[in-house]
């Protein structure tokens, strides 16, 4: 085995090791959009089985049922990169495909499998084709989210994330048509692959891990607080007070400084009463009064006209990717789930 096989391998065994431990870990997370997790992992599986093939044509093997099997599961895999791809952002960003269209979409991943019993050979084109087309769909349905810089219901945040994973799979394509010249380029596919799942491998370990995590060792720098407990009670009574009365979560510019100076104390005693008595954030105590509230609202009949995204707007939210994650953390439903229970409720 030369010097670029041992990569070769090194690199695969990398990936495929790291996407199916993350894969696994997003199949079985509780919390955050389940379904985008899940499409997530369905996606690291299927780079996992592009990568095991690229495994195989290292070694030495019979092209029996086992490897048949892989050789036929990778390009399958790869005809689902670009429909899982699209999916993705689908659900991340919350919005419905029709069950007859995804069917439609997947549709192609049976052709490596038809092909053992009818024999014929999948050329690179029609799977590069395929990969291009949902690429292109993305970039016209989610151009406002992968380029633009104009503000919009998808935070910062998950604009980043979006625009770097279809950077990736753009050059996953990209270098994939370089077998078109010569197949000694599929080093160069393999690496693009390689990046994008180590990639999302990483990204996926610190939004779900250390984010999480990292809540918990706040508490540790509370330790040598001088905050008595009369002083704390006293200051959870006065906020709870003044936002009860003045209701200064409804002001989407709210920071914890200033709810602080209007309390007329430190913000990092705020921020610890916060935390201690209510195991909340200030972003998220915010949050929850915001929702608290609107949970009231979308009881009475003359709001159950009015667009969710106006109240969303109308009670402190900047965008409506941040109130529908903020109401179905408080709520476990949706905000339509919930109003559309509300409307059967007012019926009976």
């Amino acid at each position: 085995m030369g010097l670029a096989s041992i990569v070769q391998v090194a690199l695969g065994t990398t990936g495929i090791i790291n996407g199916l431990v993350i894969a696994f870990v997003l199949f079985l997370l509780n919390r955050g959009n389940r379904k985008a997790n899940q499409l997530l992992g369905l996606l690291l599986v299927a780079v996992c089985f592009k990568l095991g093939y690229a495994l195989l044509i290292n070694f030495q093997h019979e092209w029996k049922t086992p490897s048949l099997l892989l050789y036929y599961c990778s390009e399958s895999a790869y005809f689902s990169f670009g429909p899982l791809l699209l999916l993705y952002f689908y659900a991340l960003l919350q919005q419905r495909v029709s069950p007859i269209l995804i069917g439609a979409m997947f549709i192609p991943l049976l052709s490596p499998f038809v092909g053992h019993f009818v024999p014929f050979d999948i050329p690179l084109w029609p799977l590069q084709s395929w990969f291009f087309i949902f690429l292109l769909i993305i970039f016209i349905e989610f151009k406002s989210v992968i380029i633009s810089k104009e503000k919009s219901s998808v935070t910062s945040h998950d604009r980043i994330w979006l625009r770097i994973l279809f950077l990736s799979f753009s050059l996953i394509w990209l270098t994939a048509n370089l077998l078109f010249i010569d197949f000694k380029f599929y080093f160069l596919e393999l690496l693009a692959v390689v990046i994008a799942a180590i990639y999302v491998v990483l990204y996926s370990a610190i939004r779900f891990y250390w984010f999480s995590e990292g809540d918990k060792l706040k508490v540790q720098k509370y330790v040598n607080s001088t905050l008595t407990e009369d002083e704390a009670n006293s200051i959870m009574s006065r906020l709870k007070r003044v936002m009860e009365v003045e209701r200064l979560y409804i002001d989407p510019e709210i920071t914890l400084p200033k709810v602080a100076e209007r309390l007329q104390i430190r913000p990092h005693k705020l921020s610890q009463v916060i935390n201690q008595q209510l195991n909340m954030t200030f972003n998220e105590y915010i949050n929850s009064c915001r929702i608290s509230e609107i949970k009231g609202i979308m009881k009475l009949p003359e709001y159950q006209n009015l667009k969710i995204a106006s109240i969303a707007y109308d009670y402190g939210f900047n965008t409506i990717s941040s109130f529908n994650t903020a109401f179905k953390k408080f709520t476990n439903n949706t905000p339509s789930q919930y109003r559309n229970q509300q409307l059967v409720d007012n019926r009976n």
